[in-house]
């Protein structure tokens, strides 16, 4: 007979929910409302909205609040409570806006100025934000199993609103550390720090003087700065007579200082150089921590003033009037021509404009070295190009970076060194250097297939590391008419699966267009006849060299990120600087020079969205598994008959008197614990182990063993029958001790 169950006090009926995770829900909805309305749509467009679903919130929470009975009572306080928190938040977001600053009679913070109130509401909201949604959310995780149940577990409740609040507050705590080192003007520099080193470039020079050559380093006693100088000067000289290094305190012999021009107590070391009748000067910090950057570069600081002493004044002319590239100063895609007039100046150029006005139209100068035409987009005039050549024929040394995406024929400027041009842009989709993020990165095409020419000396040793790029250039060639007259060799080659794109989609179109060997950069030499008043055993030579692309130069290309004027930085700058080197006749001079700079770390798309998501998402999820995965065992290992709930229904059943059948209640559950009571002991005295005992005796002996020999001499007596009262209507079966004991 089936008997019904009688409720818990205090419980509603079954069926009736405690809550509603639409709540929840509706502030999650209404939280990411306000921020795509701060991001995109605008503020106002949003705030009534977002309003009204808070302000639903917090009604829907009263509502349950009131119609709570029992244990939903107090979870249903606490999610109101933690509405309310999520109310005060949006104010607090709403104060902070301008709209809200008038409201509150608080002007807007004025500029350089510290902005206290909106610091403190724009904390403060975030951190309420945060400690309404999270323990929410924690808080309807708990109840969602206890839906629709007759009871809830307040006490688990509440335990998921705790941890709710604690990663809240964790979270802020983070938050509010960033916001506060931020705030901090306090730097920390982990690079690593090491004096340069005599460079090969530097060495060469030296082992060409053939006067004495006088160092002196006018620093105070004991710095450390002087020092460093010093172990760098002692390592150059390398017990060579022709060098002379000295390290002096200008306090102590103040009339070698004054003979010097150096000052002392200007909180600054100088170092002099002086060959023959020259002398050059640099100076340092005498703080370590300041002077550590020149440190870095003390190699390309020395040669500077080495060069400037050991060999005549130098003249490179630069064109203008051309829109060059060497005319543009800033470019917000760093095409300007500042960084290689430093390179220039390092080599001991001094560095003067050519134009119109100074003789390119008619003659080039007398004391021109080397003339520079540097990605120009104008045309030049015949009378220029007819200046150009002349200047070649009679020995002249050019470098022609050519322009293609300027949209002037470069074939005249090519054609002062033999070559030609092909119109059009060089393009890879594979050796290129991702700067826009679409398919016009296949024309900034990096390479590091080079020639044995002296030109290319520095990055042809790097190997890989000595990569350089191109950004949107043309393929040269040999022009057919003088190819008996000048010496050609290409120095730099695109690598392999480079086509020339000829309509400007940077896709490769098999029908019109072909993957080949492409040449980039090409160093020209022509014998001429020596001019006259020369030796007779004088030989003149016109030297040329020419790339494809001028933007392979530009400022963000030729010198470190960050340290505009530190040269030889990057592979192109020393290109450049090799390329100068040849032309000035100084291919002997030609090696890397020394620097312990910090190299520039470049990233990738692919990498930046890699870290981004380990960081945002991979990290906490990893941390959050791994807790879930502890919580869950500790909450295993912990609970209490842990592993017998499998052995319940079979222990009920055995436990169960012979002959009686386990009630079910109305809706076809078993029982509940305490509705049909473990019988006691009977009269006899006997207990329940003396049943075990006797069940399992009987267990062990068959139905048809009853008569058999091995049933001992005495008979078990046989208990006697069991009643059982039908239970009252409306209540469960009393338990064998209301029901009166066994006969």
């Amino acid at each position: 007979m089936a008997l019904k169950t009688r409720s818990a006090p205090g419980a509603a009926p079954r069926g009736a929910p405690h809550t509603s995770p639409y709540a929840a829900a509706l502030s999650v909805v209404g939280w990411l409302l306000l921020l795509l309305g701060e991001r995109i749509a605008g503020m106002p467009a949003l705030t009534a909205l977002v309003a009204a679903a808070t302000l639903a919130v917090v009604g829907w929470r009263v509502a349950l609040w009131v119609l709570a009975t029992g244990d939903r009572k107090r979870p249903s306080l606490a999610l109101l409570v933690l509405a309310v928190v999520g109310a005060v938040a949006f104010a607090l977001c709403l104060a902070a806006t301008a709209a809200g600053r008038e409201m509150l009679g608080i002007g807007a913070a004025k500029a350089g100025a510290q902005d206290v109130f909106g610091d403190v509401v724009g904390v403060g909201w975030v951190v309420l934000m945060l400690m309404s949604l999270l323990p929410t959310l924690l808080a309807e995780i708990a109840l969602a199993g206890q839906h629709r149940a007759a009871r809830v577990e307040p006490r688990r409740v509440m335990a998921a609103v705790s941890a709710g609040i604690a990663l809240a507050l964790a979270a802020s705590y983070g938050a509010l550390f960033t916001f506060a080192a931020g705030r901090a003007d306090v730097k920390v520099d982990f690079s690593y720090f090491r004096t340069a080193k005599p460079g090969e470039s530097t060495r060469k020079i030296v082992a060409t003087l053939e006067d004495p050559l006088k160092v002196t380093a006018f620093f105070p006693d004991l710095n450390e700065v002087g020092a460093e100088v010093h172990k760098y000067l002692r390592d150059l000289a390398g017990g060579s007579d022709l060098i002379d290094v000295r390290v002096v305190d200008p306090d102590l012999y103040p009339e070698e200082a004054k003979a010097a021009s150096v000052t002392p107590r200007t909180g600054k070391g100088t170092v002099v150089v002086a060959y023959a009748d020259q002398k050059q000067t640099f100076d340092l910090d005498v703080e370590l921590k300041k002077a550590q950057p020149k440190l870095k570069t003390l190699d390309g600081e020395f040669q500077k003033a080495l060069l400037a002493v050991v060999r005549p004044k130098r003249t490179a002319y630069l064109t203008v009037g051309h829109d060059e590239l060497n005319t543009v100063k800033e470019s917000a895609e760093g095409r300007g021509g500042s960084a290689l007039k430093k390179v220039l100046e390092w080599q001991g150029y001094l560095v003067k404009d050519l134009g119109m006005a100074q003789g390119l139209g008619r003659e080039i100068p007398d004391d021109a070295t080397v003339v520079f035409v540097i990605g120009p987009r104008k045309p030049f005039l015949p009378e220029e190009l007819e200046a150009l050549e002349a200047y070649a024929d009679r020995g002249g040394r050019l470098f022609l970076a050519l322009d293609p995406e300027g949209g002037v024929d470069q074939a005249p400027l090519a054609g002062l060194a033999g070559l030609s041009w092909q119109k059009g842009t060089l393009c890879n989709d594979k050796y290129y250097r991702p700067l826009r993020r679409n398919d016009a990165d296949r024309a900034s095409i990096g390479t590091d297939r080079f020639s044995s020419h002296p030109s290319v000396s520095t990055v042809s040793q790097a190997g890989k590391q000595g990569a350089v790029f191109f950004y949107g250039a043309a393929g040269l060639d040999k022009l057919d008419a003088k190819d008996e007259a000048y010496k050609i060799d290409f120095t730099v080659k695109a690598m392999t699966g480079t086509w020339l794109d000829l309509d400007g989609n940077f896709k490769l179109d098999k029908d019109a267009e072909k993957q080949a060997t492409y040449n980039l950069v090409a160093a020209v030499s022509r014998a001429v006849t020596p001019p006259e008043g020369a030796p007779a055993s004088a030989t003149a030579e016109m030297r040329a060299v020419v790339v494809g692309d001028a933007e392979a130069f530009a400022d963000a290309w030729i010198v470190g990120m960050g340290q505009q004027g530190q040269v030889g930085l990057t592979a192109n700058g020393a290109l450049f600087g090799d390329s100068v080197r040849w032309l000035g006749g100084e291919e002997s001079f030609i090696g890397a020079v020394e620097t312990t700079e910090d190299v520039p770390i470049e990233h990738t798309k692919g990498s930046d969205q890699l870290w981004f998501y380990l960081c945002i998402v991979g990290v906490p999820g990893l941390v959050g598994g791994l807790g879930f995965l502890l919580a869950r065992r500790s909450r295993r290992e912990g609970a209490p008959g842990a592993g017998r709930a499998a052995d319940r229904p079979r222990d009920l059943e055995a436990r169960a008197p012979r002959g009686a059948v386990v009630a079910d209640t109305d809706e076809g559950e078993p029982a509940a614990a305490g509705d049909a009571a473990e019988p006691e002991a009977d009269a006899g005295g006997e207990g329940d182990a003396a049943r075990d005992e006797r069940d399992a005796g009987d267990a062990s002996a068959g139905p048809d063993d009853a008569g058999s020999a091995d049933e001992p001499d005495e008979p078990e007596p046989e208990p006697e029958p069991e009643t059982t009262k039908p239970a009252p209507e409306g209540g469960k079966r009393r338990s064998g001790k209301s029901q009166g004991r066994r006969k």
